[in-house]
C-alpha cells in the first residue's frame, strides 16, 4: 500500500503543481483550462489530442491518488480511543493531506515554460454543420477561455449567436481556445466578456472565432448556412458595443419616448421653420421640421447611437432578419430588438434632426433598421426581395470583404438559390438557366459584381442593374461602365428601387432585348435614342438641412435653365412635376395638387409682396437664438403641410440628381457626371431612361438613369427615330 501511495502521490504532486489537479477538482471540466495549464509546465503539446491524452492520464493520477488516500486514511485514522473508524467521509483536501503525509516528499523539476502555441483550427469534417464556442465561466477581467465544438445538428446545442462589428482589426485581444492563443478582436473581447457568465459556461456563435477565416472553402461553405445559423439559434445577441459619453443617455430615450410615440394623435405632423441652437454655440439651420419630442440632449445622444459601426455591417441585415428572438445589448443594458426598432423608425428623420447633427451615416442607420424590420417581416412569410433590391437598400453598408456586399444577403432573397430540396421559383429557374451566383471567395470582386449584373438581366429580363451603374468614372475594381459597384453607389434612391411605386414604364413595358459578349465585358443592348442633353444646371445644392439662401438659389438656377430657349413665362407649366421627378417623397405618382404646392413654396422662399423671404425670417430666429443658453428647436411659425411635402420630394429625387433642357425642349433631371451632347435613350427592358456617352468606334459608356418629362410613360416609342443597338463597354 506504501509503494502505491508513493507512486501515486508523486503524481500528484506534478498534478497540484501544474494545477491540473484543481482541474481535476473543479465542476467545469473546461479542456481549454487544463491544456493551457499542460502547455505552460512542459507537458508535451503538439496537438489537441495529444494535450487530452497528457489531462486525461493526469487525471487519471489523480483519482489514483484518491483510492491510495482513501486507503491511508482508512487505515490510519481509526480512532485511538475505542478503536472505531470515523463516521464522516474525508474531504478531497483530507485526502490529499494524507496522501502528502505518507508519501516521499520529491518533486521532480519543473520545466520553464514555453510560450504558448498560435491556435489552429482542425477543419470541419462530413456532416458537421459548424463550430459553437463553449465560453467557460470567468469573472470580468479574467482571461478569455473558451472550446470550439463541432456540430452535426443545431437542437445538439443550445446557442446564442452574436451579432457585432469587427472592429479595427488591428486592435486585437488575447482570448485562449483550448488553452492555445487565439487573437480576437477588441471589440469581440469586450461582448465576450459582457456575455461571460460568473459561474456556468455559456454555448455563443461568433462568426470571427467559429468559422475558420483564413480558410476560403469553408468560408464560403458557412456564408451558405448563415441565415439557418441565426434561425436555429435561441436568440440573437445584437452587441452595439461599450456606451460613451456622447450616446449614453440614448437607451433611457428610447424607453421614454416608447409611450408618446403610440399615443401620437392627427396634429402629430405639425410643421415648423426648423432649426437648433447647439450647446456648442453653433447654430444649425433647418427647412420644414415636424416638431420634436426630444430634448437637445436625446437628439444629440439618439443620433450619435445610429453611428455605431454596428449599423453599418452588411451582415446584419440577414444576422437580425433571420432572428426567432432579437436582444440589443449596448454595455451593462438590453432591450428587445422589436422596442429599439419601433422607436427609430417612428422617429425618423420626422422628429430627429439627423442631418443636422451629422453626416448621412445616422440616416443610413435608419435605413438599415427599416430593411432589417422589412426583412423580418418577409422572412415570417413568403420572400418578396429580389436580390437586386435587396443590395440596393443596403448599399451604404460596408463589410471587409467586397465580395461579402453580395454573399452577405443573398440568403435573404426571394431568387437566390439555397441548399434546399426544394428551391424557389425564381431560384429554380436562375439554376436551370445557369445564373445562379455561387459563394466563392476565390473568385475576383469584379467577377463576382459582373456575373450578378449579367444574371440578373437574364433571369428578369429587364435592364435595371443599369441604374446603379458607376457610368464612365473608373471604380477601384476595374468595372465595365454597365456594372454596379456595389462599394460604391453613388446615388442609393435609384427610381427602380421603387419600381412597385413609381409606374414609370419608358420602354413600355417591353422585355429586354439584349446579350452579353464572349468575354462578358460587353454588353449589347437595343432601343432608341430619343433626345440628347443639351443644356445642364448647376451641381445640386439643395438641402432641408441647412442652407435656405443655397436652396433657394439652385432652384432659381434650374428655373433659368428651364427658361434658357423660352423665356416667354415666369415659370414653365410643367417645372413643378420635373422639380420632383413626378414623385412624392415615398415614390408614388405626385398628385395635381403637387402644382400649387410647388408655387407656395417658390413664394414662401423669394418672399415678395410686403412678405421677407424665407431665408430673412429665418436670420432673425437664429439671431434671437444665440442668447439662448440651453437652446431652443422650433419656431412659432406653422407652416403649410405642402412644404414639407415638396421638400421630402425635391431632397428625395432631384438633390442627387443635374437638372437639364434637352436638344428637344423637355426637361429633366440626370446623373450628376452627364455632359452636354450626352444622348437619352429609351432601351427596351429598362423602366426609365438612361444617358449613354458615344465612345469610340462606334460603343457607348452608362452614364445612368434619368428623369425627362413627357417620356416616363412609353411616349418615347413614338419618336420617329429607328431601333438600334447600343453596345455598352
Amino acid at each position: 500500500m506504501f509503494w502505491v501511495t508513493r507512486v501515486a502521490f508523486r503524481s500528484t504532486q506534478s498534478a497540484r503543481k501544474t494545477g491540473l489537479l484543481d482541474f481535476a477538482k473543479s465542476p467545469y471540466l473546461s479542456w481549454s483550462r487544463a491544456t493551457r495549464t499542460c502547455v505552460n509546465h512542459g507537458f508535451p503539446q503538439s496537438t489537441e489530442g495529444g494535450a487530452r491524452q497528457t489531462i486525461r492520464s493526469t487525471v487519471t493520477a489523480s483519482l489514483c491518488v484518491s483510492i491510495a488516500s482513501l486507503l491511508v486514511w482508512a487505515a490510519g485514522s481509526k480512532d485511538s480511543s475505542n478503536g472505531q473508524s470515523s463516521s464522516n467521509p474525508p474531504s478531497h483536501l483530507e485526502l490529499y493531506q494524507h496522501a502528502e503525509k505518507a508519501g516521499n516528499t520529491y518533486v521532480a523539476k519543473i520545466a520553464d515554460s514555453p510560450p504558448i502555441d498560435s491556435f489552429a483550427y482542425t477543419g470541419l469534417e462530413e456532416g458537421e454543420k459548424t463550430r459553437v464556442l463553449i465560453l467557460q465561466p470567468g469573472k470580468f477581467d479574467d482571461d478569455l477561455e473558451f472550446d470550439l465544438v463541432p456540430i452535426r445538428d443545431y437542437e445538439e446545442f443550445e446557442y446564442e449567436a452574436l451579432s457585432y462589428a469587427w472592429g479595427d482589426p488591428t486592435l486585437t485581444q488575447t482570448a485562449y481556445c483550448s488553452g492555445l492563443e487565439k487573437k480576437i478582436t477588441a471589440n469581440l473581447d469586450a461582448a465576450l466578456r459582457r456575455l461571460r457568465h460568473s459561474y456556468h459556461a455559456r454555448c455563443l456563435w461568433a462568426d470571427a472565432i467559429c468559422v475558420d477565416q483564413g480558410n476560403d472553402q469553408e468560408k464560403a461553405s458557412q456564408v451558405n448556412k448563415m441565415q439557418e445559423i441565426y434561425e436555429n439559434a435561441k436568440q440573437v445577441i445584437i452587441w452595439l458595443g461599450t456606451p460613451s459619453e456622447a450616446d449614453s443617455l440614448a437607451f433611457d430615450s428610447i424607453r421614454r419616448l416608447q409611450g408618446p410615440l403610440n399615443e401620437l394623435g392627427a396634429d402629430w405632423s405639425s410643421i415648423a421653420l426648423g432649426w437648433y441652437h447647439g450647446r456648442n454655440g453653433k447654430i444649425l439651420a433647418g427647412g420644414a421640421h415636424r416638431w420634436a419630442l426630444t430634448s437637445e440632449n436625446e437628439d444629440e445622444h439618439l443620433v450619435n447611437l445610429l453611428c455605431r459601426p454596428w449599423f453599418t455591417r452588411t451582415w446584419v441585415i440577414q444576422e437580425v432578419a433571420s432572428a426567432r428572438n432579437a436582444i440589443v445589448l449596448y454595455g451593462p443594458r438590453s432591450m428587445q430588438w422589436e422596442a429599439f426598432a419601433d422607436v427609430y423608425i417612428k422617429l425618423g428623420d420626422h422628429f430627429l434632426p439627423i442631418t443636422q447633427f451629422r453626416d448621412h451615416q445616422p440616416l443610413h442607420s435608419l435605413e438599415s433598421i427599416a430593411a432589417i424590420e422589412d426583412a423580418r417581416r418577409a422572412h415570417s412569410g413568403p420572400l418578396t426581395m429580389s436580390l437586386f433590391h435587396i443590395l440596393v437598400a443596403t448599399s451604404f453598408s460596408q463589410c471587409s470583404d467586397a465580395r461579402d456586399k453580395v454573399f452577405a444577403v443573398q440568403g435573404l432573397a426571394r431568387d437566390w438559390v439555397p441548399h434546399q430540396s426544394t428551391p424557389r421559383p425564381e431560384s429554380a429557374r436562375a439554376l436551370q438557366q445557369g445564373t445562379a451566383i455561387a459563394v466563392d471567395y476565390t473568385l475576383p470582386v469584379a467577377e463576382i459584381f459582373t456575373r450578378f449584373a449579367i444574371s440578373d438581366s437574364k433571369l428578369y429580363r429587364d435592364l435595371r442593374s443599369l441604374s446603379c451603374a458607376m457610368g464612365p468614372s473608373p471604380t477601384f475594381h476595374g468595372l465595365p461602365s454597365w456594372v454596379p459597384d456595389w462599394t460604391n453607389i453613388y446615388n442609393t434612391y435609384p427610381f427602380v428601387r421603387f419600381s412597385d411605386r413609381t409606374h414609370f414604364a419608358a420602354s413600355g413595358r417591353m422585355k429586354a432585348v439584349a446579350w452579353h459578349s464572349h468575354k462578358l465585358n460587353i454588353f449589347h443592348v437595343t432601343g432608341k435614342e430619343v433626345d440628347m442633353v443639351s443644356v445642364l444646371g448647376q451641381i445640386p445644392s439643395f438641402s432641408k438641412a441647412i442652407g435656405l439662401r443655397k436652396s433657394l438659389k439652385w432652384l432659381q438656377d434650374c428655373e433659368m435653365v428651364a427658361l434658357s430657349t423660352d423665356p416667354i413665362e415666369k415659370q414653365p407649366r410643367d417645372l413643378w412635376r420635373t422639380m420632383v421627378c413626378g414623385l412624392t417623397g415615398e415614390g408614388f405618382p405626385a398628385p395635381a395638387k403637387y402644382a400649387g404646392y410647388f408655387s407656395d413654396y417658390m413664394k414662401f422662399l423669394v418672399g415678395g409682396n410686403g412678405s421677407v423671404s424665407a431665408a430673412d425670417r429665418f436670420q432673425d430666429y437664429l439671431d434671437d437664438a444665440r442668447g439662448l443658453f440651453d437652446g431652443v428647436r422650433g419656431t412659432p411659425e406653422i407652416l403649410p403641410e405642402g412644404h414639407a411635402l415638396i421638400e421630402a420630394s425635391i431632397s428625395r429625387w432631384a438633390s442627387r440628381r443635374r437638372f437639364c433642357k434637352t436638344k428637344n425642349g423637355r426637361l429633366g433631371f440626370v446623373p450628376k457626371e452627364a455632359r452636354e451632347g450626352d444622348v437619352i435613350c429609351v432601351l427596351y427592358g429598362g423602366e426609365v431612361p438612361y444617358v449613354l456617352r458615344p465612345w469610340k468606334s462606334g460603343y457607348f459608356l452608362v452614364v445612368g438613369e434619368c428623369y425627362v418629362d413627357g417620356i416616363m410613360h412609353g411616349e418615347g416609342l413614338s419618336e420617329d427615330a429607328l431601333s438600334k443597338e447600343f453596345k455598352l463597354l
